[in-house]
């Protein structure tokens, strides 16, 4: 499968979210050692499953003409 400019702009752009989703999500829920690891996931699950599947989308949109016509033969 080859990627193209815009399929490959949207996984830069996915592994810059992510990063700053772990990063955000680790400091809002660094505040109390008992409650952060419950915090963190309740924050940060969420935030990467929709990153994950709007990337998803993305990608799948932004795929060329000539690449679903390979995949149908």
């Amino acid at each position: 499968m080859a990627v193209n400019t815009r399929q490959r702009i949207t996984i830069i752009m996915m592994d810059i979210l992510l990063i700053a989703e772990l990063v955000f999500c680790i400091y809002y829920s660094h505040g109390d050692p008992d409650t952060m690891p419950v915090l963190f996931l309740r924050t940060y699950v969420p935030l990467c499953l929709g990153t994950l599947l709007a990337c998803r989308y993305l990608v799948r949109r932004f795929e060329s003409p000539s690449a679903e016509a390979e995949s149908a033969q």
